[in-house]
């Protein structure tokens, strides 16, 4: 995968862990690859420094000409979390790309430009 993969945590994360996240987000993000513009990965440690295991896992996929795409999951540890955010995205991926068979071609080809005339109003 040639797309920019950032990852955000509070701590460190492993070079191991990083290796795991990328080839998972690589065999689920196959079917958009052409499209695929960036990939953000962000953990957030929800009960902050009182402690405790909630972690969040918010993926964020941006694919060219169409809104950012953005799951999440929360779990007892980073790697509980992203084991949970990654089929979401996988699933979020397949209502998407139903939407999308719904229009035409032209209409997908033009949807960035349009957006762009309703933003400049």
């Amino acid at each position: 995968m040639n797309t920019q993969l950032t990852v955000y945590a509070k701590g460190t994360v492993g070079a191991g862990f990083q290796e795991l996240i990328a080839t998972r987000l690589e065999a689920s993000l196959r079917s958009v690859e052409s499209r695929l513009e960036r990939v953000v990965v962000r953990f957030e440690d929800l009960n902050g420094p009182k402690g405790g295991s909630d972690t969040a896992c918010r993926i964020h996929v941006t694919l060219i000409g169409q809104p950012v795409l953005v799951v999440e999951a929360r779990g007892e540890g980073e790697a509980h979390a992203f084991r949970l955010a990654a089929p979401r995205l996988e699933a979020a991926l397949v209502r998407r790309r139903g939407r999308d068979r719904g229009r035409s071609r032209a209409t997908l080809r033009a949807w960035p430009t349009e957006m762009a005339r309703s933003v400049a109003r």
